[in-house]
């Protein structure tokens, strides 16, 4: 092999479009569970961090200023607490739940998604065994 047509390595990219894509398409169909577990459980992990702030802004502008009503997007008005003292913990405790949500569902997301990763690597280290 000559300096101008590169290395073993520079010969095969010429040769295979797009690795990445060809190495998913071979060794990740019998593990997508994995990782379809895992990209919900991030995606629920997301909107769920995205709690606090939302709650914060609600209970400033409600409990603390008194400038608007005490209402969440998507809780039904009929689920909200009147007095301030109810208010506060009512927001306290979506907090907390959101803390914990995103906790869990993060690593859910870890698990699944180092298990398909580690599933896939796996694999391909079989495989380059068996071919050398």
């Amino acid at each position: 092999m000559s300096a101008e047509e590169g290395s073993a390595f520079d010969v095969y990219r010429q040769r295979v479009e797009r690795p990445l894509y060809r190495l998913f398409t071979e060794y990740a169909p019998g593990r997508l569970q994995w990782l379809t577990i895992g990209m919900v459980g991030n995606v629920i992990a997301r909107i769920a961090s995205l709690l606090p702030p939302l709650v914060l802004g609600v209970a400033i502008d409600s409990v603390l200023t008194g400038d608007q009503p005490y209402t969440l997007p998507l809780v039904p008005n009929s689920w909200m607490p009147v007095t301030d003292a109810e208010q506060f913990w009512f927001s306290a405790w979506i907090i907390v739940g959101s803390f914990v949500t995103t906790s869990a569902f993060t690593y859910i997301y870890g698990v699944a998604a180092n298990n398909f990763a580690h599933r896939v690597m796996h694999t391909v280290r079989t495989d380059s065994f068996e071919t050398m």
